[in-house]
């Protein structure tokens, strides 16, 4: 369960602790990306759908974008090269890379 606004906390019938809930909208774009933003913390998380990937077949090559860089919006910030086409993510904002998945790159 995602809160519609902001913060806040409520118990768990469950567990007795309390649990927080975060204000995060999910958006995607024609091209089969997606990013979370957390309106918290003005942080978002980038991928791709799994339609995107599934079409993409073995993926052979992962290029991420050096953290600490700053993007304009619509400047690529990664490449995928996959047994049937390259693809190309391409950054939904201007934006600063804060960190990238290492496990994946390669």
């Amino acid at each position: 369960m995602l809160a519609s606004s902001s913060t806040y906390m409520q118990s768990s019938p469950m567990f007795n602790y309390p649990l927080r809930y975060f204000s995060v909208t999910r958006k995607y774009t024609r091209s089969h990306e997606w990013i979370d933003f957390d309106d918290d913390n003005k942080i978002g998380t980038v991928g791709i759908t799994e339609y995107a990937a599934n079409s993409m077949g073995n993926v052979t090559q992962v290029d991420l974008p050096t953290p600490g860089k700053t993007y304009e919006k619509g400047q690529t910030i990664a490449g995928l090269e996959s047994s049937t086409h390259p693809a190309h993510i391409f950054a939904m904002s201007a934006c600063t890379i804060d960190a990238v998945n290492a496990e994946i790159e390669g």
